[in-house]
């Protein structure tokens, strides 16, 4: 073993042995009281949470979107969790270390049952993450495991073999698609989550209609304790501003991804405010690079030359956000700062010319529903125009448009965002590998060069060394264009002022466990 592959494993387990046994605990983000102690009691017994679309299925191991994910993590749970702080801490794994380079040893929580009352063993964390690693959803952050040589030590132990030293490996564990369910439940189902929805987590789903709500309702064996708050409604509401205003009304307690136009008054109301924090999520313009033009990478520098992005930003976000300067965050490990292409039409005419477009084209100009996102197409299709370029603005339902993301049919340019839920660059990256497709490489984007930089970057030890390989691949990145970062969000989250315990989550998931009315 080499001396810096021991020196990590080392820390990490003395680091797992000390902190991994932590349960989470929250803040009251809400208030700026302390968070209550001991077991809250709620005044009231209905949660009303506003979501943006569809949760569509309740698969806990497909679908990227945190728009489905927002449910599915009420309902299961991942071997690894993070606190409030954005630490990993145990989750439904008490405790882990590195057995040597390409092996984790994982210690399964005792006592945890699966809302079936059927108690979590190691055989339902193998089928589980088996079951992950062969869905495409979850494909990335499974790909260096060793599905064929992970084992079952014993009921409470789990063995995960690697094909390499992968140092980002746990922090991928907390993310939602990586969630443990019922293997008992799923074999007598015929693999239906939609009759049997069966995890571990703090509510249990009691109906589901499509396209309206999912309720849910206090799971009373919860193994961190029953949510204080017994029913729990997930309400589709695509509108931004009609969230605002259930909320204003109290038909809502909850309500997602605020707009900046509501953002003052929401803050400001009487019986209302805005709970804000970085969501480690960039926006971004991508570019469908399977299909003509855009798989010509001097075509995609051409649309960027011709877009004044940070006008657009602020015609359609006012500022409550953060311009881009990267694929990720400043906050985030191996964070670099890109050469991004800045305004300039006259060179966008002169390489739209050179690629064979002295006249311009037509393509599509693809987003969701958001007003925000739609404003910002409409600035820029303006610009676009200037140089030749008609773009057709074409707005779609959440899920009818993550459903034509997932599989790479969505041809011309498009309106998305990316989340860095393990707070490493890596995560960012690993979407424009040549292994990966559909939501987890949304451009379609293939390059040797920047796969073998990655995978270098993966197997080194050395944080520093690691970032300048990172740095590297972001350079690349911001030649070929296939997306091109806009700005670096901030989670916006109108709450009631009576509702207490509330902070935003990882991966943009809110964990309603913690919550209570005063």
């Amino acid at each position: 073993m080499k001396k810096g592959v021991a020196l990590l494993l080392a820390l990490v387990m003395l680091v797992s042995l000390v902190a991994c046994g932590q349960q989470t605990e929250p803040t009251d983000a809400a208030s700026d009281d302390p968070p209550a102690s001991g077991e809250p009691v709620s005044s009231r017994d209905t949660l009303n949470v506003g979501i943006c679309a569809d949760p569509m299925n309740l698969d806990p191991n497909d679908n990227n979107s945190q728009h489905v994910q927002r449910v599915k993590t009420q309902v299961y749970e991942t071997l690894v969790a993070r606190d409030t702080e954005g630490n990993l801490v145990g989750g439904l794994a008490e405790s882990w270390e590195w057995e040597d380079d390409t092996h984790i040893l994982f210690h399964i929580r005792q006592g945890v049952k699966f809302h079936s009352g059927d108690e979590l063993t190691a055989e339902d964390v193998a089928f589980s993450i088996e079951r992950a690693y062969n869905m495409g959803a979850a494909q990335i952050a499974l790909s260096y495991v060793d599905i064929e040589n992970c084992e079952v030590v014993d009921t409470y132990t789990y063995r995960m073999a690697l094909t390499q030293t992968y140092t980002p490996q746990i922090a991928w564990l907390e993310w939602p698609l990586t969630a443990i369910s019922c293997k008992r439940t799923y074999e007598e189902s015929g693999g239906d989550y939609m009759a049997s929805p069966n995890g571990t987590g703090p509510y249990v789903v009691k109906n589901f209609v499509s396209g309206d709500r999912v309720e849910l309702e206090a799971f009373a064996d919860y193994w961190d304790g029953e949510p204080a708050i017994k029913y729990l409604n997930m309400i589709v509401v695509t509108e931004s501003t009609n969230r605002a205003i259930m909320l204003e009304t109290g038909e809502l307690d909850v309500a997602y991804e605020l707009s900046t136009v509501d953002y003052d008054r929401i803050n400001e109301g009487a019986t209302t405010t805005v709970v804000r924090g970085p969501a480690h999520n960039t926006n971004y313009i991508g570019f469908c690079c399977m299909y003509e033009p855009f798989d010509d990478p001097i075509v995609r520098q051409a649309v960027m030359y011709a877009i004044d992005v940070p006008a657009c930003y602020q015609a359609a976000y006012g500022g409550v956000h953060e311009l881009a300067t990267s694929m990720v965050d400043p906050e985030v490990d191996g964070y670099s700062p890109m050469d991004l292409i800045q305004y300039d039409p006259e060179k966008a005419k002169e390489l739209l010319a050179e690629a064979g477009y002295p006249d311009g084209f037509s393509c599509d100009l693809t987003t969701n529903s958001d007003a925000e996102r739609i404003a910002f197409c409409e600035a820029i299709a303006e610009y676009l125009s200037a140089v030749g370029i008609e773009a057709n603005i074409v707005t779609m339902e959440m899920g009818a448009y993550s459903s034509v993301i997932d599989t790479n049919t969505l041809e011309g340019i498009f309106i998305l965002g990316a989340t860095c839920t393990t707070v490493e660059a890596e995560k960012i990256l690993r979407n424009f590998t040549s292994d990966v497709s559909g939501a987890m490489n949304t451009s379609g984007y293939r390059n040797p060069e920047f796969d073998a930089l990655l995978d270098e970057a993966v197997q080194t030890i050395d944080d520093e060394a690691r970032w300048e390989l990172y740095a590297q691949c972001f350079d690349i990145l911001a030649e070929d264009v296939p997306w091109y970062p806009t700005y670096d969000k901030q989670q916006l989250t109108g709450v009631s002022r009576d509702l207490k315990g509330f902070y935003n989550g990882s991966f943009e998931c809110a964990r309603f466990k913690y919550c209570y009315f005063e």
